[in-house]
C-alpha cells in the first residue's frame, strides 16, 4: 500500500513538472504571435512581421469584437491582471503589445492566429 502511494506520488510529482506552465502573459507577444502563425498561414508571418501597430490594433479589435462573452471576459481579465500598461500617450505600439499579451495570457492566441489567418484567406479570395 506504501509502495503505491509511493509511486502514484512520483507519478503526479513527474507530470507536474513536465507540464507546461500555467498561462501567464507573453514576455515577447509579437514573437509568440508569429510562432502561432508559422504553424497555421506561414505567408502571414512575414505579412503581420511587417505591419504596423495600428494594423494589430484593427485585427485585436475584430477578433475581440467576434469572441464570445465567455472568452471577451477571459481577455477582460487577462487585460486587468498585469502586461504592459499603457497610458494616453503610450501610442498605439503600447497598445498592441498590451492586446497581445493579454491574448496570450487568456489561452486565446491559437484562435488570435487562425482569426488572422482567415482574414488574409478573405482578403486573397475577394
Amino acid at each position: 500500500m506504501l509502495l503505491e502511494a509511493l509511486s502514484a506520488l512520483v507519478l503526479t510529482t513527474s507530470a507536474q513538472a513536465e507540464a507546461p506552465p500555467p498561462s501567464s502573459l507573453a514576455a515577447h507577444p509579437r514573437e509568440d504571435l508569429l510562432i502561432a502563425l508559422r504553424g497555421r498561414c506561414p505567408p502571414m508571418e512575414p505579412k503581420v512581421r511587417a505591419a504596423g501597430p495600428d494594423e494589430l490594433l484593427r485585427l485585436e479589435t475584430g477578433f475581440r469584437d467576434q469572441l464570445s462573452a465567455q472568452d471577451r471576459s477571459r481577455l477582460e481579465a487577462a487585460q486587468r491582471s498585469g502586461g504592459p500598461r499603457c497610458d494616453a500617450e503610450s501610442g498605439a505600439s503600447c497598445q498592441a503589445d498590451a492586446g497581445l499579451s493579454a491574448i496570450g495570457g487568456s489561452d486565446l492566441l491559437g484562435a488570435f492566429a487562425e482569426y488572422v489567418c482567415a482574414r488574409e484567406t478573405a482578403a486573397t479570395v475577394r
